[in-house]
């Protein structure tokens, strides 16, 4: 398939196109209301973060991610409430990785999920983490954990796996997918999808 394909499909133009402005209706000046209480007990117990600065903190780093790529997640703060929390399986999923199981986070963005994972006893070394365009180094400076923080990233487009994603396949045992599967049509949803159950075991949690 043609590279400008691939581009269009995975890493659309329209999110690099607004990066240097903060002029459109998906930027919100002050996104403080996203920082729930969960966010901010993780911002301060697990990275560490003086409670005074942390709103700053967190409109600093949506800057800095903003520069990278405008998706209308970054620009209204959605990234700042982990979602796999919110899974009926989370528990099952902590204890699975504290018994040697390893978990996928596919467009991890910053690693949010992954942070909080680690915050609730998962051990680092067996998280990884895919995403088109890597936001990873930011992540390190969100969370302030480059030193303790040891989950593999793999900067990959699912739809067309690197040697190194696919070296993952059939040995994963959680898979995790939010605010992704909607930017493709319903062929590319599909595929992408065949993609993540080749990467799975035979009895994966996702």
């Amino acid at each position: 398939m043609p590279e400008s394909e691939k581009q269009e499909t995975s890493d659309p133009d329209w999110s690099k196109a607004y990066r240097e402005t903060k002029n459109v209706p998906w930027y919100r000046p002050n996104i403080d209301k996203k920082v729930t209480p969960e966010t901010r007990k993780l911002l301060e117990q697990y990275s560490n973060i003086p409670p005074s600065q942390v709103l700053q903190h967190v409109h600093t780093i949506r800057d800095k991610l903003w520069a990278i790529r405008s998706y209308p997640c970054t620009g209204i703060g959605l990234w700042l409430d982990p979602m796999l929390p919110k899974s009926p399986a989370y528990s099952t999923i902590i204890q699975k990785l504290q018994a040697g199981g390893t978990c996928l986070d596919i467009g991890c963005f910053i690693g949010q999920d992954l942070r909080r994972l680690v915050a609730d006893g998962a051990p680092s070394d067996r998280l990884y983490a895919v995403d088109v365009v890597s936001h990873w180094d930011v992540g390190y400076e969100m969370y302030r954990d480059r030193d303790r923080f040891s989950a593999h990233f793999i900067e990959a487009d699912i739809l067309y796996p690197t040697a190194e994603l696919r070296a993952l396949m059939g040995t994963v045992d959680v898979l995790s997918i939010t605010h992704v599967l909607h930017q493709w049509d319903w062929a590319g949803q599909v595929k992408a999808v065949e993609q993540l159950v080749s990467v799975g075991t035979t009895q994966h949690l996702h």
